[in-house]
């Protein structure tokens, strides 16, 4: 079975059955239940802070 076709709440799921996922290995598993049980993810939280601390923030702004 893949993720996309899971019937079920992940948040109670356990690492085990979300490790055997097809495409979910033991490391997604523990940000799902991560961003499940606490409402973020730390990987998420720590490269929004890396971006938010550019050094080119006008090139950010840039529009095409």
């Amino acid at each position: 079975m893949s993720l996309r076709k899971l019937e079920g709440d992940l948040s109670i799921m356990p690492k085990v059955e979300l490790a055997a996922i097809k495409g979910v290995g033991t490391a997604i598993a523990e940000k799902i239940i991560e961003l499940a049980t606490t409402g973020s993810m730390k990987a998420l939280e720590e490269r929004n802070t890396k971006q938010n601390t550019c050094r080119y923030p006008k090139m950010l702004s840039i529009k095409v």
